[in-house]
């Protein structure tokens, strides 16, 4: 059990304790200071939000979105999923209290007097003394809630300095990554666990980096702090062992006159009249001082972008390759090829959500007020700003676009997840039968009592019986455990950065599936030096050997040869694309040319029957037009199984989106005239309803689609490109990706929502004009079947066949839609009811009948004659005609077939 400390102790730090809030109290401005959130055990977190002030007076400079907003809410997502596992802790929740460090130790120090105030400060009645020499009256304190364990610091220097406090009270620490080696001594920081490994393990990485380049002579540069110095000594003493000479040694302070001068000894000893230094230079630095180290350096070697750079850098995993500030301006020329290690970690898709769905207004948003903040730096906005105001906080929600997390959220999330399991066995052990787990009626009755073992943790027993054991899968499917020092396991990924502004090959060869400037060039992990034969471990599908003990990966596109020795490009023997002989293109293929015999025939009969009441009735014009524009989307299936050229992307582009907007313009202006007529309350013939207006109209509705098309070929011009959905797979595909295909299709979405809507309005007009009836079940299903397609298409974004093959059969089954609900009711009167197809002897009579009977009989329908049906007179009410057959005693059979129109 945690004890008190003695009496001496707890004054001594009380006074400690008010002399650092007094002074905190002078120093720190208006900022968020922590956050807390309710739980039964609480964890402390530690969190570089803020930079280091470079004013003396304020402890605290700007906010850092990736090391410090995105390690908050990776801890804030990892205790949300373990208290949503009810069976985890079996009732207990956890809670948090997480706290600024600001990149800086003293302040660090200063805010991590949070986590022990409770136990520093004196409860005992006896402790207090009023000036009138009375007793004082102490009221009944809350039950408290100690910090159980700590995640953090991030910089090594702030972890020792909380690792010192902690370790007075016993309290565990977890960082997810301090690398400083000296955290590994247990005499001096016996409660520090890391989810990352030592920085001895990165210098042996760097040297066999070196010595793989055949690197003999090397600079060193490195930062006035414990990270830096520490890490150059680990170095230097590596790269003896390999016979690795150090040229020359350079220490930055973070004093501008003294970090200035550093820079320039640098540079001048590497230029290319002298022959000291080697122009691989090792950085174990800060992350802050690696911008104004690369910006010094592009400034004083006059480094241009046909320049030809001398330095090459071989980096620390403090290099952030998120920080924008390392490549901006002049800076990139300067980091031009530098080979940086970073931590072997992956990304978490579901952080990466949750965090996309943080906005103001919401909970889990409005929980963290750093997040408030980061909304108004980045993107200059205001909160609790008028409505209509375009700077509002409350409307800006973030982009995916160019978003990428923090590298170290997989190894905070582990840091919970850690202290989590932990706990779990901690309790299993000292509280099996506490009621919050047993008895749910006194869950939900009164507050939970926590277990006393659980509430005191002796930290002692904590971390050497319980943390330093734990063994689970991580989040990322990886197992996790300490080394008996309490390091993480070693394994780092390298990258070189080769922007593609400055990379013709990268730039020719890459796609949108790897945006980033860093490219992946090997691994390295702690098992490397094992070379027994029982020690030996598989290499990846996509690694070759490099020799007997090494595994290095393929370049994208490449993929290892079958001894394992080199790599061949598949492009050039595995290229993927759609094929003729296979059967995701053999059935969208039968379908299309089906449909096209079918439409061919449907084209045939009209022609022969071009003059008979059935097809005139039907508009001859927007029907040839309809069944043209099915033939040209049963053609787009050929040209999506085609192999991808500039011209098959061209007309992939361009055809599809102009032969559906054929379809359905033609489709629209045929309801939206039948919707004029039928609701115009005016004794006048509605404007633009001959078959010449519905002509033009169709063409105007359909060019919107072809010259956006055209316009977007210009901006974009057609071509091929490579593309990897697997390491395995190279797959050759038009240059634009296939969510841009779907946005040209927009407007045809616009076009088939307008006629959809028109055919539920006219879907009660008289039975003899039922055509719309049809046009609505063709709209209706064409709506299904599209929605269809789009869930189906990004259901298998991983494979390439079935998405096409997909995409030709929804094109098909659009026209074979509109083919049978519009054109077979007609065919079928043409075909094999004969007798309704032919011309009214009575028609005028019937119609002069009609208007005599009705007495109000509107112009547009009496101005015709019925001698010769057209589409205008076709359009008789059915209850005009019904009225007059009435009236006839004996009704004629050319009076049921003038009612088959349409």
């Amino acid at each position: 059990m945690l004890q008190k400390p003695p009496p001496i102790a707890r004054h001594m730090f009380s006074v400690l304790a008010l002399a650092t809030q007094i002074l905190a109290s002078v120093n720190v401005v208006a900022q968020v200071r922590q956050i807390r959130i309710p739980g039964d055990i609480l964890i402390g977190g530690v969190f570089p939000v803020h930079s280091k002030s470079l004013n003396g007076d304020e402890p605290c400079g700007e906010i850092a979105e990736t090391r410090g907003v995105h390690r908050v809410e990776a801890m804030l997502y990892a205790l949300d999923q373990i208290n949503s596992q009810n069976d985890f802790l079996r009732g207990y929740k956890l809670g948090a209290l997480i706290l600024d460090s600001c990149s800086n130790p003293a302040y660090a120090l200063n805010q991590s007097l949070d986590f022990v105030r409770d136990m520093i400060g004196s409860s005992e009645a006896s402790d207090y003394v009023c000036l009138d020499g009375s007793d004082p009256n102490v009221k009944k304190q809350s039950q408290k809630k100690n910090v159980a364990a700590v995640v953090g610091g991030s910089y090594s220097s702030v972890s020792v300095q909380l690792a010192n406090l902690l370790r007075l009270f016993r309290i565990a620490q977890v960082s997810p990554a301090s690398t400083n080696a000296d955290l590994s001594d247990k005499n001096r920081f016996e409660y520090f666990a890391r989810t990352v490994p030592s920085d001895d393990y990165q210098a042996m990485a760097m040297v066999e980096i070196a010595v793989r380049f055949k690197w003999s002579y090397v600079s060193l540069v490195y930062s006035a702090d414990e990270y830096g110095e520490l890490g150059a000594d680990a170095f230097k003493k590596e790269a003896r062992k390999k016979g690795i000479c150090i040229a020359l040694e350079e220490r930055i302070q973070n004093k501008k006159e003294s970090f200035t001068e550093s820079i320039n000894n640098l540079v001048q000893k590497l230029q290319p009249e002298k022959n000291v230094g080697a122009t691989v230079v090792v950085l174990f630095v800060g992350t802050e001082y690696i911008p104004d180290i690369l910006r010094y350096t592009a400034e004083r070697m006059k480094l241009t972008s046909g320049a030809k750079k001398r330095i090459i850098w071989l980096a620390s995993e403090s290099w952030d390759r998120n920080n924008d500030k390392y490549t901006a301006g002049d800076n990139r020329l300067a980091a031009q090829g530098a080979i940086v290690l970073m931590l072997a970690s992956q990304k978490v898709p579901s952080f990466e959500e949750y965090f996309m769905s943080l906005h103001p207004g919401t909970e889990a948003f409005e929980r963290n007020k750093w997040l408030r903040e980061l909304w108004q730096v980045k993107y200059k906005c205001e909160f609790d700003a008028p409505p209509g105001r375009a700077t509002r906080c409350e409307d800006i929600k973030q982009s995916t676009e160019g978003f990428n997390a923090d590298d170290k959220v997989q190894f905070v999330i582990d840091a919970v997840y850690a202290i989590a399991h932990g706990l779990q066995s901690m309790k299993q052990a000292v509280c099996p039968d506490d009621a919050i787990e047993n008895h749910w009626i006194s869950r939900y009755s009164k507050q939970p009592e926590i277990c006393h073992a659980m509430q005191n943790i002796d930290g002692s027993d904590f971390y050497q019986n319980y943390l330093l054991k734990v063994n689970f899968t991580d989040i990322v499917g990886k197992r996790f455990r300490f080394s008996p020092q309490g390091d993480g396991p070693a394994s780092y990924t390298i990258l070189t950065y080769k922007p593609k502004t400055m990379d013709k090959k990268r730039r020719m060869t890459d796609d949108e599936s790897s945006p980033s400037d860093y490219v992946e060039i090997g691994h390295w992990s702690e098992n490397n030096d094992e070379q027994c034969c029982w020690a030996c471990s598989k290499c990846e599908d996509y690694e070759y050997l490099i020799n007997e003990t090494h595994c290095v990966a393929c370049e994208q596109g490449w993929w290892p040869t079958q001894d394992r020795k080199g790599c061949f490009d598949l492009s050039l023997s595995q290229l993927k694309y759609m094929r003729w002989s296979s059967m995701y293109s053999l059935v969208p293929t039968i379908l299309a040319v089906v449909g096209i015999i079918i439409t061919l025939f449907v084209i045939v009969v009209y022609v022969i029957y071009n003059e008979t009441p059935v097809v005139k009735a039907s508009g001859r014009e927007l029907s040839y037009i309809l069944l043209i524009s099915m033939i040209m989307c049963y053609c787009m299936t050929f040209v999506l199984l085609s192999k991808p050229s500039a011209i098959v992307c061209a007309i992939k582009r361009t055809g599809i989106g102009f032969a559906f907007s054929c379809l359905y313009s033609a489709m629209f202006v045929k309801t939206n005239r039948i919707f004029r007529i039928f609701n115009t309350r005016s004794a006048q013939r509605p404007r633009f309803i001959s078959p010449i207006s519905q002509v033009v109209m169709t063409a105007m509705l359909a060019g919107v689609q072809l010259i956006g098309s055209l316009i977007w070929l210009f901006v974009v011009p057609p071509g091929w490109r490579h593309h990897y959905p697997t390491r395995d797979q190279v797959v050759l595909t038009c240059n634009v990706p296939d969510h841009h295909f779907l946005y040209s299709l927009a407007y045809d979405g616009f076009l088939i929502v307008l006629c959809t809507t028109y055919a539920v309005k006219t879907r009660k007009v008289p039975e003899n004009f039922n055509e719309t009836k049809f046009i609505g079940f063709s709209m209706y299903t064409t709506c299904v079947v599209w929605l269809s397609w789009i869930f189906f298409f990004f259901g298998t974004g991983s494979d390439f066949q079935i998405q096409t093959s997909s995409l030709c059969i929804s094109i098909s089954m659009s026209a074979n839609v509109a083919l049978a609900c519009i054109f077979s009711p007609k065919l079928w009167i043409i075909l094999f009811e004969k007798h309704k197809n032919v011309r009214k002897q009575e028609g005028e009579s019937m119609l002069n009948k009609s208007s005599r009977s009705l007495g109000n009989c509107s112009s547009r329908l009496c101005a015709n004659s019925i001698d010769e049906p057209n589409q205008y007179t076709a359009l008789l009410t059915d209850s005009t005609r019904r009225r007059s057959s009435r009236k006839t005693s004996q009704p004629t059979s050319t009076s049921s077939a003038q009612d088959t129109f349409l």
